[in-house]
C-alpha cells in the first residue's frame, strides 16, 4: 500500500463523518449554549454571591441534554446500519467456522473508534456483531479488505448499511479465506 492510498482512505473517512444534524439536535445544542451563556452572565454579575445549587442545576441540565442527544444519534445510527438482532440471526446459520474480535471504526457515518465488535464467519454468511445488533453479509462483493500501515481495514457494506473495522493479519487471513471460497447464499 502506498502513502497516497492511505491518505485516500483517510479522506474517505473524513467525508463519511460529515453529517448534518437533525433540527431537533441542533435545537438542543442551542439550548445548552443559551444555558451556558445565562450561567456565565449570572456568575459575572453576582460573583461570589452566585448560589452554588443553581450552578449545579445548570451543569446537570447541560449534561442531560448533551447525553440524551448523543444517545439518540448513536442509537439511531446503530439501528439503521445494523438492522438485525444477533440472537435471531445466529440461529439461522448453524455452527460458527471462525470468530474473533475486531475494532470498530465507523458504523454508518459516525466514528466509533475504540469500541470492539465481533465477527462470526459461517459457511454462507459473515455476521458483524456490535452490542445486540448485527450486520449480515452474505456475498463476497460486500466485503472490502485492504492492507493499511498497522493492519487491515475491513469495510462491510450491504444495502446502504456500512460498517468499517480494523483487523490484524490473522483475522484478515480468516476473512480472506471466506472471500476466496466464494460461498454465498
Amino acid at each position: 500500500m502506498t502513502l497516497r492510498e492511505y491518505f485516500g482512505y483517510i479522506k474517505e473517512d473524513m467525508q463519511r463523518a460529515k453529517k448534518q444534524l437533525d433540527d431537533i439536535y441542533s435545537m438542543r445544542i442551542a439550548i445548552v449554549f443559551a444555558l451556558d451563556i445565562i450561567g456565565v452572565m449570572c456568575f459575572a454579575l453576582l460573583k461570589e454571591k452566585f448560589p452554588l445549587p443553581i450552578f449545579f442545576v445548570l451543569v446537570c441540565v447541560n449534561a442531560l441534554i448533551i447525553i440524551d442527544s448523543l444517545w439518540h444519534i448513536l442509537k439511531e445510527n446503530i439501528q439503521n446500519n445494523m438492522p438485525y438482532l444477533y440472537d435471531d440471526e445466529c440461529k439461522k446459520y448453524g455452527n460458527v467456522q471462525s470468530e474473533f474480535t475486531c475494532r470498530i471504526n465507523f458504523i454508518g457515518n459516525v466514528r466509533f473508534r475504540g469500541f470492539s465488535g465481533h465477527i462470526y464467519i459461517y459457511s454462507d454468511a459473515v455476521l458483524l456483531k456490535f452490542g445486540k445488533r448485527c450486520l449480515v453479509i452474505n456475498k463476497t462483493e460486500q466485503i472490502k479488505l485492504n492492507k493499511v500501515i498497522f493492519g487491515y481495514r475491513c469495510e462491510l457494506e450491504c444495502a446502504k448499511k456500512y460498517v468499517q473495522c480494523s483487523l490484524n493479519s490473522r483475522q484478515a487471513e480468516s476473512l480472506q479465506n471466506w472471500i476466496q471460497t466464494g460461498d454465498t447464499m
